[in-house]
């Protein structure tokens, strides 16, 4: 039974130009070996995920400067779409954009950070002040989600943070509890 022969074919009954003809076509053969070529790359990046890294980040180093030129130009050429993809962005994934922004913090803080955006829960509602957390076009508003370090000695670690409103991380700030019992002290023997 040779393939791609007619008469061996098993379907005679059915159309048998739409059998076992079609299996040898030159398309179908070039089909099967980008299958098998994407297999064995899979493979290949699997067995060599280290060098991979190596060569990329060695790129990435080389070209550093001819890719932050042609990203300028790029933006340069279209800047409406760069703030709009930007801002787009920001609306649909909160989260990343909290952990992006932590990441900067604690980069210049040098201030350790473990969390990833599966770790950040945006709340409805601030559970400190009570307030609904809404975006406010762009720009910190006091109701804007805002992500707190519980204890402030320590960084960005998982079990450490929690998002309230910009209002109440501004008002904790770096306070401790002693301060600010005494601020609440003054507060109510001036009213």
């Amino acid at each position: 039974m040779k393939r791609g022969d007619p008469s061996a074919c098993p379907h005679l009954s059915l159309r048998a130009s739409s059998c076992c003809i079609q299996a040898e076509t030159p398309k179908r053969r070039a089909m099967r070996d980008m299958d098998k070529k994407k297999l064995s790359d899979a493979a290949y990046r699997a067995a060599n995920m280290d060098k991979i890294k190596a060569y990329r980040a060695k790129w990435h180093a080389d070209h550093l400067e001819s890719e932050k030129e042609r990203a300028r130009t790029k933006y340069r050429a279209n800047p409406h779409i760069s703030h709009a993809s930007s801002r787009l962005f920001q609306i649909n994934n909160p989260e990343s954009v909290l952990v992006h922004r932590a990441r900067q913090r604690a980069k210049a803080k040098g201030l350790t950070i473990n969390i990833t955006k599966d770790d950040i829960f945006i709340p409805d509602i601030c559970p400190i002040l009570g307030i609904v957390l809404a975006r406010c076009n762009g720009k910190h508003g006091d109701s804007s989600p805002s992500l707190d370090r519980i204890n402030n000695n320590l960084g960005y670690v998982k079990g450490n943070v929690a998002v309230i409103s910009h209002k109440a991380n501004n008002m904790k700030g770096n306070s401790d509890v002693n301060t600010i019992r005494k601020l609440l002290a003054y507060m109510t023997k001036t009213e």
